[in-house]
């Protein structure tokens, strides 16, 4: 199935190399996937790169409040599987790069990612994002999971974690 996308939601990466695209195994088109990639930008975010990337190089519990890090939906990880399955991955996960641990730190797309290594891939392509701040990036994230019927993020949860 060939997916469409709107032109007002394509973007431009950011032209600058950074060290951690010698993780990529190879580049992806941010085109294919169905992100609200405009959003990033309303939150002065911006995204950096994007790639394959290798499971070993995903931190996904480090820096969230995300009880998604942790506390997953296995009835909804299944349900990623069989979409994934026929129809492809609709939505990129987001990350960022952590410095100190020297791998790509979920910021969106836990169920995302599970479902995917339980699919057995062995890399997975991944959006690279760099917000101007933190209480940005966790508004942003707030936004982005709002409509997620799975363990939705709360104002209060993301306030909460920023302050801590």
């Amino acid at each position: 199935m060939e997916k469409k996308m709107s032109t007002s939601n394509l973007i431009a990466l950011n032209q600058e190399r950074h060290a951690f695209e010698d993780f990529f195994v190879n580049q992806i088109d941010l085109s294919n996937y169905e992100n609200d990639f405009n959003s990033i930008r309303k939150y002065d975010g911006q995204i950096l790169a994007s790639g394959m990337v290798p499971f070993d190089k995903i931190e996904i519990n480090k820096g969230t409040h995300q009880t998604r890090a942790n506390d997953y939906d296995i009835g909804h990880i299944r349900i990623l599987q069989q979409q994934i399955q026929v129809d492809g991955l609709a939505c990129v996960p987001i990350v960022e790069w952590c410095e100190d641990v020297s791998k790509f730190c979920v910021v969106s797309g836990h169920h995302r990612i599970y479902a995917l290594k339980d699919l057995n891939d062995e890399k997975i392509p991944v959006c690279v994002v760099e917000f101007s701040n933190d209480i940005k990036k966790e508004f942003w994230k707030q936004q982005e999971n709002q409509h997620k019927a799975v363990k939705p993020h709360t104002t209060q949860v993301a306030i909460k974690f920023i302050v801590s």
